[in-house]
């Protein structure tokens, strides 16, 4: 992108994360704090964090809370993007969203 006097301006810094469910479990879904802190790492380096959840069938409401609330509320600089989430894992990201604007709402 160019500014008006010519000037080159980076491109926003973004982190894409493949949610992929057989390298965060062995038997299924990713559903763990632990695992949304260990997709995590190095997140707060980026100005957008895309969560891919292709081929995710679903997600476990304590790994939603970390990633869409807990995150979320200690890098509120940061954009949180999911892609790709079937119904029950969109389900449970906007629970988590929901609980953050509750506890935002109420602060």
């Amino acid at each position: 992108m160019e500014t008006e006097q010519g000037s080159s301006v980076p491109e926003l810094a973004q982190m894409i994360v493949s949610i992929q469910e057989s390298s965060l479990t062995e038997g299924g879904c990713p559903i763990t704090r632990s695992h949304a802190k260990r997709l995590l790492q190095h997140a707060e380096k980026f100005e957008r964090v895309v969560f891919d959840f292709c081929d995710v069938e679903e997600i476990g409401p304590a790994f939603a809370d970390e990633l869409f609330r807990v995150f979320a509320l200690q890098h509120p600089e940061i954009e949180l993007v999911p892609v790709n989430a079937n119904l029950q894992v969109g389900k449970m990201i906007a629970r988590a969203k929901h609980h953050l604007e509750t506890f935002l709402k109420d602060n």
